[in-house]
Parts: structure tokens; C-alpha cells; sequence
């Protein structure tokens, strides 16, 4: 496992062993996480995330600036919502592909302060994206029903789209502290070195961290927004809220349920795949979350003005 072990000298609260993977099935449910892959495979699953991550960090920070340097664009509410969607997608994805570089060139896990910073980040592009998925998609729930009402709709300002988002930016950094997982010492939940010593990770390590963990941690901080979504879909079918007519409503919603299918299908597979304490299914569950960031900002392209902007930047 190289210097990054249970006897590092900064161990503080960082769970971690050597136990090789296949597990044996004497392991309880919260050790069988900890195991470790073998050193080349590691680097091969370091070099597949740092390919993705870069691919998706490089393609929504283009997009992004894009938007961006076009003041009539990004002062329209619904472009700035695309632009706090894809910073988390940018933080996930640009330090990933830094972090799992450095692991390639070191050839082993960095450090208790990567660890740290590791879980930091993946906790916050999660959560920081399925939030502001769930904004749009409340956003897109009241435009839909105040035109099927035949009512006068106005739409949030700029101002209060930017609140909406940090605010829940800051619900989900409430979260993560409470789970004190950038912090020296295990409170209720710790960072872990899991996926076979390929990343870390917030995870509980018995009943009782369990319990927090699945009822507050995942509860609130993905539960919440990905059955608000789900909802707001469902409702939205149920009760023929879609414009028939091709009016410029039905257009911006059909571009934002495209969005809203593409954070489903990526999202939830991904989140499936972390159940099991098999690391080949978290690489793949990492992998899928990594091409999730290519995919939201793909369908980015099809509103028609950003697609304007980021042709005339291409030229």
C-alpha cells in the first residue's frame, strides 16, 4: 500500500488496512471496504479517472467560459443556474484528475491530507450538483404550472438564483462538517481509504455511524434533492404540465428535462454501484460519475444560446 497505511505517523482517525481483496467472508459489512487491490491495478484505475476527469473538467471549464465572457447570456436566471451547475462537475472532475496524476507519478496513495482534501471534493461536487439539479427542476415545476394556470409567470432574478445556489452550497458544507470529515479526529463518520486503496471517502464504521450516516448524511444531503426531482418529473407527466403547442415554454422545459434525464440516468447508476464493497464497482460507479459531467454539459448544447456563445468563442 506504500507510506499511506495504518501505521502512518499522521494516521488521526483515518481508517485504513491491508487486507487484499477478494475479502474473506468472515469480514463484517464495515471491514470489507478497507481491503486493498494490488499496486498495477491501482495505477491502472488512477489513469482511467485522471483520462475521465480531465475530460470533463476540460470540457464543462470550456462551455463554462464560454457563457461566461457573454455578458447578455450569463445575465439571463436560467444560463447562471447552468454555471453553478457545472462548478461542482469542474471541482469533482478538475481535482480528481490532479490527485489521481500525482498517485500515477507517486505511484502509491499520496497522504492523510489528500485523503482529507479527497473526501472534500467528492462529497461537494455529489452534493453541491444533485442540489442545484433539484433547483432547476423546482424552478421548472413553477414556470410549467403557472403557464398551465394561463398566470403570469416571473421568472427568479439573477440575484436570486445565485442565493438559491449557495445556499445550498452551504447546506451541504453544513453536512460535511457535521460529519467532521475535514477535520482531525472521528466524531460520527470518517474519511476511509476504500475502493481497493484507490480514493477516500466518507463511509460509517459501525452501527451506530451507519445509522447517522444513511438517516442524515444521505438522507438529507442526496436523498432530499434526487426524490424532489423524481417528483417534479412524475408531477409534471401526470398532470400534462408539457405545453402541447411549440411555445418558447415548452422549449426552455423540454431543454431543462433533458438535463434532468441525464443527472438521472448518471446519477442514480452511480450511486447503486457504491453499495456493494467490491471495488471494481466503485471504479465503475467513479468512472460513470466522471462521464456524467461530459454528458450534463453535452446537453448544455442543445439550448440554443449557449450553443451561439460557444461557437462564437470556438472561432
Amino acid at each position: 500500500m506504500g507510506k499511506f497505511s495504518s501505521a502512518h505517523p499522521a494516521y488521526e482517525g483515518i481508517q485504513i488496512n491491508e487486507t487484499p481483496f477478494p475479502y474473506s467472508s468472515d469480514l463484517s459489512y464495515f471491514d470489507a471496504q478497507y481491503g486493498a487491490l494490488s499496486n498495477s491495478k491501482r495505477r491502472v484505475i488512477w489513469t482511467v479517472w485522471f483520462a475521465a476527469g480531465t475530460i470533463s473538467a476540460g470540457f464543462n471549464a470550456f462551455i463554462f467560459t464560454s457563457i461566461l465572457r457573454n455578458r447578455e447570456i450569463r445575465k439571463k436566471p436560467y444560463n447562471l443556474f447552468l454555471l453553478f451547475l457545472m462548478i461542482p462537475d469542474m471541482v469533482y472532475s478538475g481535482c480528481g484528475a490532479i490527485q489521481n496524476l500525482t498517485n500515477v507519478i507517486t505511484r502509491e496513495y499520496g497522504s492523510v491530507g489528500a485523503c482529507r482534501f479527497q473526501n472534500f471534493y467528492i462529497l461537494f461536487g455529489f452534493m453541491g450538483n444533485v442540489y442545484v439539479n433539484m433547483l432547476i427542476a423546482l424552478e421548472l415545476h413553477r414556470l410549467l404550472k403557472t403557464f398551465h394556470k394561463r398566470q403570469r409567470y416571473i421568472p427568479p432574478t439573477v440575484l436570486t438564483v445565485a442565493a438559491r445556489c449557495l445556499g445550498s452550497w452551504f447546506l451541504v458544507a453544513t453536512i460535511i462538517a457535521c460529519g467532521v470529515m475535514i477535520f482531525p479526529g472521528p466524531v460520527v463518520f470518517k474519511p476511509a481509504l476504500i475502493g481497493g486503496g484507490t480514493y477516500c471517502h466518507a463511509d460509517p464504521w459501525d452501527q451506530r455511524s451507519a445509522l447517522f450516516f444513511f438517516l442524515f448524511a444521505k438522507a438529507i444531503g442526496l436523498g432530499v434533492p434526487f426524490f424532489t426531482t423524481i417528483w417534479v418529473c412524475v408531477d409534471v407527466w401526470w398532470k400534462g404540465y408539457l405545453p402541447k403547442q411549440a411555445v418558447p415554454t415548452r422549449v426552455l422545459a423540454l431543454f431543462f428535462l433533458r438535463l434532468l434525464v441525464v443527472f438521472l440516468v448518471f446519477w442514480l447508476p452511480a450511486i447503486v454501484l457504491f453499495v456493494p464493497r467490491n471495488p471494481w464497482a466503485r471504479f465503475a460507479g467513479i468512472t460513470w460519475s466522471y462521464i456524467q459531467g461530459v454528458a450534463s454539459a453535452t446537453a448544455m448544447l442543445s439550448k440554443e444560446d449557449v450553443w451561439d456563445c460557444v461557437k462564437e468563442f470556438s472561432l
